[in-house]
C-alpha cells in the first residue's frame, strides 16, 4: 500500500526535546496501514493555538512525555521556537520567563535576525518559567483522555529502550497492521544527522534543589518520574561543555560574518 493511501492517522503530541521526531518516524516506517498526520494541531500545541478541530470519533493520539531532568538540559542546549533562552546559562534557563514564538528558522541565524522574529504577532504562548510551561502542557495532553479512550501515553526512554515493544503497543491498541520487520530509525529527519546517546551536564545543587522544588511532583509521579531519576555523570559534563563551547564559537562566527 502506497504511503499516502494509509487508512489510518495517527496524531503525535509532546513537547520540544520529548521525541516526538523519533516516534513519527518509527509509526511511518513500521505500519503498512498508519502514518502521522497532524489533522488536529501541532505536535507541540501552544497555548495560544489550541486545537485546530475537536477530538472526534476518528481521532487516534499518542502522546510523549520525557523525563524531567533530561528534557530540561535538552530544551536549553536547544530552545526550540524561543529566542530569549538562547546562549544563556543553565541556571538562567530554569529561572527565566519562557515565551515562545514561530517564525523563520532562527537557530543559526545572528542576534540581530533573532530580534526581529520576537514580535507580538508571533507570540504563541508565554510563561513565568520552563516548569510553568511543562506543568500546563503535561495538564493539557493528560486532559485528552476525559474526551476519548483513543489516546495513549508513552514515556521517551521506554521508546529509546524498547522501540519495537511500544510500537506493537500502539498497534494492538489502535488496531494496526504492523510490518512483520522492525525498522528502527537512525538518522534525524530527512537529513543525514545520526540520533545520538544524549550527554547532559550535571546539574549544580542549587539548580538541582531549584528543579526540585518548583516541578509538580503529583503530575510527575504520576507519568512515573521521581526525584530520585537525576542521575550525574562526569564523562557526560565534560563532553557537553565541549561540545557546548564549540557551538557557541560556530554562533559567534556567524554573527561576526553576517555583519
Amino acid at each position: 500500500m502506497n504511503k499516502n493511501q494509509k487508512k489510518y492517522k495517527i496524531q503525535i503530541f509532546g513537547e520540544r526535546c520529548s521525541g516526538t521526531n523519533y516516534l513519527e518516524l518509527l509509526i511511518n516506517n513500521n505500519f503498512h496501514d498508519a502514518q502521522v498526520k497532524y489533522q488536529y494541531g501541532f505536535k507541540h500545541l501552544f497555548k495560544n493555538d489550541g486545537l485546530k478541530k475537536p477530538i472526534d470519533e476518528k481521532f487516534k493520539g499518542v502522546v510523549i512525555f520525557r523525563n524531567p531532568f533530561d528534557w530540561l538540559r535538552s530544551l536549553h542546549k536547544l530552545p526550540h521556537h524561543a529566542p530569549e533562552m538562547m546562549d544563556i546559562s543553565f541556571s538562567q534557563f530554569i529561572r527565566k520567563p519562557w515565551r515562545t514564538y514561530m517564525g523563520p528558522e532562527w537557530i543559526s541565524a545572528s542576534e540581530k535576525e533573532r530580534q526581529s522574529i520576537m514580535i507580538p504577532e508571533r507570540l504563541k504562548e508565554s510563561f513565568e518559567n520552563v516548569f510553568a510551561l511543562r506543568k500546563y502542557k503535561i495538564q493539557t495532553f493528560k486532559s485528552f483522555s476525559q474526551e476519548t479512550d483513543d489516546i495513549m501515553y508513552i514515556r521517551y526512554e521506554d521508546l529509546i529502550q524498547n522501540p519495537n515493544d511500544i510500537l506493537k503497543q500502539i498497534g494492538q491498541k489502535f488496531g494496526l497492521s504492523k510490518r512483520s520487520e522492525f525498522i528502527n530509525i537512525s538518522t534525524y529527519k530527512k537529513t543525514d544527522k545520526k540520533f545520538k546517546k544524549n550527554r547532559y551536564p550535571n546539574i549544580s545543587k542549587q539548580d538541582l534543589a531549584y528543579i526540585l522544588e518548583n516541578l509538580d511532583w503529583k503530575q510527575e509521579n504520576d507519568l512515573k518520574y521521581f526525584k530520585s531519576d537525576y542521575k550525574s555523570s562526569y564523562v557526560d559534563h565534560i563532553y557537553y561543555l565541549a561540545t557546548l563551547f564549540i557551538s557557541k564559537l560556530k554562533r559567534k562566527w556567524l554573527n561576526i560574518t553576517s555583519h
